[in-house]
């Protein structure tokens, strides 16, 4: 389908006012496939892929003609050394934005074997080690993850991501060949948090909280349990004394006898969470829009290929610092807190596992003083959530994030066309390693 972005662009390729209206043809892994049966959606308004892999230059152009309208045919060659799995394709005007220069669109984190993550737990610091590629179902081939680790490195190709149930809701990873994966009780991100105390003086209600409390001003809060029951509202925070006091607006006043909770909208890392890591690293979106995304591509993975159980919530906290230490140094948080469900704003994870979040770099959760040119780690907190328990049964598969600049305009540049892959068996497409293939791209050119 052409864009509303492609439309503006090829009037102006007409017009001899823009050089090209499609030149390179992008590859990506985000959406799950279409059925044959199934109708392509609207993407008149796209602007970029779900989660874009690679580009490759147009090679050749030509002209087909099928079921009696004519179409053009652009080809281009693939990367030969990587496996990638594909589920997209789009055709933009260009390679890159030239207007955006070195803050343009771009994978940041591959969780690749070269990029030498390591585990810290509470107690040691080490590192991940190489992928596993025998079965991780050996030596039974029972389709039950084997090893005993809490992290690990594996393959997409791992046979054990072939076998029926894991394949039909799409468990393995897509982008190269390798992904970490961290076992769904290594930490323990909540949103709950105990009232220790609470006061008020006829403006506004103080309370104090048993452990750092992430909250901001302006972030919407509830408190309950606590007695007298008249402390009990939901607010806007309006001031924050300390990391572990904030304050409601509320004429309500009278002694605090016990009590109390809130649910609030960042995540706690409880005591004894563990988490990955990568040292070293300088990421610096400062001269990004705040409206530019970063979009992480992730899958869940069930222990047990034989259950179809599904988690019911899993988290992911992504954060960027310029400590290692728990609740320290200055940082900014990428979270997703996904709800297992067919409701809106939920994700069913039993018919598909595999999925990329996007936030906008405004959203993300910043420490006061954070500057994105202090960041030196990365650091990745996992859980799986069942029955408000986090759960050994299930594994979070890191994939990739990408920076992915929206903000940024350029006239003679952008998306100009964009599909979903379509098949009978509602499968990506795997172009594997080491192997020369080609994409085409086919745009209908027949005027009814």
């Amino acid at each position: 389908m052409i864009t509303e972005n492609g439309k503006n662009i090829i009037a102006k390729y007409l017009l001899g006012q823009a050089p090209a209206f499609a030149s390179y043809i992008a590859v990506g892994c985000g959406p799950k496939p279409l059925s044959a049966i199934e109708e392509y959606g609207d993407y008149s308004e796209k602007k970029s892929l779900d989660f874009e892999m690679f580009r490759v230059p147009i090679s050749s152009r030509g002209f087909v003609n099928e079921d009696g309208v004519s179409k053009l045919v652009l080809t281009a060659e693939l990367p030969t050394e990587e496996r990638y799995e594909i589920s997209e394709i789009g055709i933009y005007s260009a390679g890159i934005n030239s207007a955006a220069g070195s803050y343009d669109s771009k994978t940041i984190l591959a969780f690749s074997e070269t990029e030498n993550w390591q585990h810290h737990t509470t107690t040691s610091t080490t590192s991940i080690g190489l992928p596993i590629v025998e079965a991780l179902d050996a030596p039974f081939n029972n389709n039950i993850i084997a090893t005993t680790s809490a992290v690990f490195q594996t393959n997409a190709d791992n046979s054990i991501f072939y076998k029926e149930s894991r394949a039909n809701i799409y468990e393995r990873s897509r982008f190269l060949n390798n992904m970490v994966m961290i076992r769904g009780n290594d930490a323990n991100l909540t949103k709950d948090v105990s009232i220790t105390a609470a006061s008020g003086n006829g403006t506004r209600i103080e309370y104090t909280t048993s452990k750092v409390h992430n909250l901001k001003i302006g972030d919407t809060v509830t408190v309950t349990g606590i007695n007298p029951v008249n402390y009990n509202i939901t607010g806007t925070v309006s001031t924050i004394p300390t990391t572990t006091k904030f304050t409601l607006l509320s004429d309500q006043i009278g002694t605090y006898i016990s009590g109390g909770s809130t649910t609030v909208t960042h995540f706690y890392i409880e005591s004894g969470s563990n988490h990955i890591h990568l040292t070293g690293t300088q990421v610096d979106f400062s001269k990004n829009s705040p409206g530019d995304e970063l979009k992480l591509a992730f899958s869940v993975i069930n222990k047990d290929g034989t259950s179809s159980s599904s988690p019911d919530r899993v988290r992911v906290l992504v954060e960027f610092s310029s400590s290692d230490a728990t609740d320290s140094g200055e940082n900014a948080r990428f979270e997703v807190d996904m709800i297992n469900g067919t409701g809106e704003g939920e994700y069913d994870l039993d018919s598909n596992r595999y999925h990329v979040i996007t936030k906008q770099l405004q959203d993300l959760y910043t420490t006061p003083g954070f500057n994105w040119n202090a960041v030196t780690i990365v650091k990745v907190y996992a859980s799986t959530i069942v029955a408000g328990v986090v759960s050994e049964d299930y594994y979070v598969a890191l994939d990739a994030m990408r920076l992915e600049n929206v903000s940024t305009v350029n006239a003679l540049y952008g998306l100009t066309g964009y599909s979903v892959i379509k098949n009978t068996d509602q499968v990506t497409i795997v172009k594997s390693p080491n192997t020369a293939n080609y994409v085409e791209f086919r745009f209908a050119i027949g005027v009814s």
